[in-house]
């Protein structure tokens, strides 16, 4: 709802990959690859979502 959205990341509620750590969290712009950019728990390292990474990979060139 656009009027009343969500607590933590907007799409939680719809996403496949949502974490309870979503619900709490609103992610912010994370370089996922070179010229690619995501706003996703997954993507911020050490989030605390269970599909994120502990370290922040090199970009890939």
């Amino acid at each position: 709802n656009p009027i009343n959205p969500p607590t933590g990341c907007r799409f939680h509620p719809r996403c496949l990959q949502a974490a309870a750590v979503c619900a709490e969290r609103v992610p912010t712009i994370s370089d996922v690859q070179l010229h690619h950019h995501a706003r996703c728990l997954v993507h911020e390292f050490s989030s605390g979502h269970p599909l994120a990474t502990a370290d922040q990979p090199a970009l890939a060139a």
